[in-house]
């Protein structure tokens, strides 16, 4: 047992419990030994083409997608500013299912309403066509898990107080208390699931850089973020001004999508379809 000035610390095995003065438990930490990850075929994967052989598929699970989910500050009664859902969507793979959610065209502009849009997109996630699919997010730990987890605990919280059970069965996976993926299962349908993983762990970029890194010929554009708030999710109308873009937009882009682009809220990503 070793102290600090205002701590003890034992050590047993590969734990160690923290304890203050008075025998109180402050903090459990135990080492955990993770093998090194192997890859036993990494001879055949060298090809001096660059190309990989047709025998090994280096993929665990083909399936995978991409999700993402848009927000507008808004102010309560009290005066407190927070965030709500107002468009998501996603894509999969085989690039033929891109599908888009809009608020004003399925519920009503409210708190609740933002709330059964996330459900609605989710529900029509977990069906049978997208079992053990991987949907990744950009920046989905700092951000649209926030969302996504708060709405589904909600929403299972509400089934339970009316003397209901869960739908959701949820399943995150933390590191440093901040979600690397989350996994959602339909509760009385265990054969479907789908799973949320943070892309930017993969990939630790903005998206506009990426497109330029890969050279995608469809890249990121700016969009007047700031900007939005509940009474103009329908707003067609003049560029709004340069205060409200992100700071990292300069003038020539600004005045590039002035003069060629017709202001509209959705044409922001991908939002032009809807279910």
């Amino acid at each position: 047992m070793t102290s600090t000035e205002k701590t003890w610390v034992r050590n047993i095995g590969m734990a160690s419990v923290v304890l203050n003065k008075n025998n109180d438990i402050v903090a459990f930490i135990q080492d955990i030994k993770l093998e090194a990850i192997k890859y036993k075929d990494h001879k055949k994967l060298i090809n001096p083409d660059n190309k990989l052989p047709s025998t090994i598929n280096v993929m665990t699970n083909p399936n995978f997608g991409v999700f993402d989910l848009e927000t507008f500050n808004d102010i309560d009664n009290s005066g407190q500013i927070y965030s709500r859902v107002y468009a998501l969507g996603f894509l999969t793979n085989n690039g033929n299912d891109l599908t888009t959610y809009y608020l004003t065209d399925h519920f009503s502009n409210t708190v609740e309403g933002s709330a059964k849009l996330v459900l609605k997109c989710l529900d029509n996630m977990l069906v049978s066509k997208y079992h053990n699919f991987i949907f990744y997010v950009h920046n989905l730990g700092r951000f649209d898990v926030i969302f996504l987890y708060k709405i589904l605990l909600d929403y299972n919280s509400k089934l339970i107080s009316e003397g209901g059970s869960a739908k959701y069965i949820l399943e995150p996976l933390y590191r440093d208390n901040q979600i690397l993926r989350l996994t959602v299962k339909l509760k009385n349908i265990k054969q479907i699931k789908i799973s949320f993983v943070d892309s930017l762990n993969l990939l630790n970029s903005s998206l506009a850089d990426l497109c330029k890194d890969y050279n995608v010929e469809t890249s990121k554009g700016i969009f007047p973020y700031a900007f939005v708030n509940k009474n103009n999710l329908n707003y067609v109308g003049p560029t709004p001004n340069i205060e409200y873009y992100n700071n990292n937009i300069d003038i020539v882009s600004y005045t590039a999508r002035k003069l060629c682009l017709l202001p509209h809220l959705r044409s922001n990503g991908i939002y032009e379809k809807k279910l």
